[in-house]
């Protein structure tokens, strides 16, 4: 079936990560977006039912796909042996960990979030401060727009009645996610200075 085919991203390591895809069963092709130049495979998936781990996350849970996603494709760690706390604030290492994996890095065991720094570093999306603070919803945002090359944008965030509240840093950022439905805003604001919950982020990379 045409809704089978699905792309993954091939990591040096032997993981994949599903990347979205859309299928012309007249063409045969499949096109999608990609961030850089690597590994990818096609083919059909052959998905098994996910089994929640998690007893903080239910089905009716407007993150639930999300959260999905992350853990099928091992982007995030639970916070405990059955928790993925879905309200608790994200960090900046914790960000780094998981932009890292999303990119094929292998990331676990004792020192991650060290090793995590240095690559992002390394990759140019952050200057490596503050790794256990609380990551800010537009700092975020901005690390996500530098790792997918800092693309040029065209639209403004003029509908949002707190968009002075942005940073000039993450103005272009913030206005490339909303151009490209990466965020949609909570209840018509931006809160670009709110505290970025795990949740968020999980459904921020799932449209990324």
């Amino acid at each position: 079936r045409a809704e089978d085919v699905t792309v993954w991203h091939l990591a040096s390591d032997g993981t994949m990560t599903e990347i979205p895809c859309a299928y012309d069963p007249v063409t045969k092709l499949a096109t999608f977006k990609v961030t850089h130049l690597s590994h990818y495979v096609v083919g059909v998936a052959d998905m098994k039912p996910w089994v929640n781990p998690f007893t903080d996350v239910t089905e009716k849970d407007w993150f639930y796909s999300a959260v999905e996603f992350s853990n099928r494709n091992g982007l995030f760690a639970g916070t405990g042996t059955d928790t993925f706390s879905p309200n608790s604030p994200m960090t900046r290492a914790m960000l780094w960990t998981v932009l890292g994996r999303l990119d094929g890095q292998s990331l676990s065991g004792s020192g991650v979030y060290d090793a995590a720094r240095n690559w992002a570093m390394e990759a140019g999306i952050t200057d490596g401060t503050d790794p256990s603070g609380n990551i800010t919803r537009e700092q975020m945002v901005a690390i996500l727009w530098r790792y997918a090359g800092s693309p040029k944008v065209t639209g403004d965030l003029s509908k949002f009645p707190d968009a002075g509240n942005v940073a000039n840093y993450a103005t272009d950022a913030i206005a490339w996610a909303v151009e490209n439905n990466i965020i949609a805003g909570t209840n018509g604001s931006l809160m670009p200075r709110d505290k970025a919950a795990r949740a968020q982020v999980a459904a921020i990379l799932q449209r990324f």
